[in-house]
């Protein structure tokens, strides 16, 4: 597992600078913005879970997975290490985006007030669970039918849920509704990716399982 996890790390290095690029630019775009940090939060989310299927392309391209098959590792191992990089790569992505938001606001402001932490601590509870959600859906095609194929229908549902929410968010509508309300969706929301992602995991093994190389 160790060892599996420092080849995706190698992989990661290796783009380290796109990936700090794209960070760079993105805040200097939205972070200056008055709501631009909760939009800054919710695509370095996306981002960070989208990369994950960039390593598995990676894999492909060279055949690891024939390759890793000849040595001492199970399948279930190999299908448990894309979770478990999935997961810090969200944790990486929070990690980055959350502090990065707070520290504009604070330049521009003076200071957090109440409303403010608020959104973003929605945001990044929603961010995580529609990057789980969209993992728990492309883990399992990807698996089934290839990275870059399997890729492309969760992609597809991903994009038409997050411009719903731009849509919906920028049209003033979120303004009606109540904290309580918008807390209460956010824990259901990611209550439902986590099992969506624990479901994602069984089934992806199953498939593993079955695949041939």
């Amino acid at each position: 597992m160790k060892g599996l996890l420092l080849k995706d790390f190698y992989c990661l290095g290796q783009n380290i600078k796109s990936l700090l690029f794209i960070v760079v630019v993105w805040g200097l775009v939205f972070l200056p913005q008055k709501d631009g940090g909760l939009l800054f939060i919710s695509l370095c989310m996306m981002v960070s879970a989208m990369f994950t299927f960039t390593l598995s392309s990676y894999d492909r391209q060279v055949k690891w997975d024939t390759y890793a098959l000849s040595m001492p590792l199970s399948r279930t191992v190999m299908v448990q290490e894309k979770y478990i990089i999935s997961i810090l790569m969200l944790m990486a992505a929070a990690a980055v985006s959350f502090p990065m938001t707070g520290i504009a606001w604070v330049i521009r402001t003076g200071g957090i007030d109440t409303e403010f932490l608020y959104a973003m601590c929605t945001t990044l509870l929603t961010g995580t669970a529609i990057s789980l959600i969209y993992t728990a859906l492309a883990l399992p095609c990807s698996l089934w039918l290839g990275a870059e194929k399997g890729r492309y229908i969760p992609s597809v549902l991903f994009a038409a849920i997050f411009f719903t929410g731009v849509i919906i968010a920028r049209g003033g509508r979120l303004k009606n509704i109540s904290p309580a309300i918008l807390s209460n969706f956010c824990i259901l929301l990611l209550v439902l990716s986590l099992l969506m992602f624990a479901a994602s995991y069984f089934i992806s093994i199953s498939i593993y399982k079955k695949k041939e190389f």
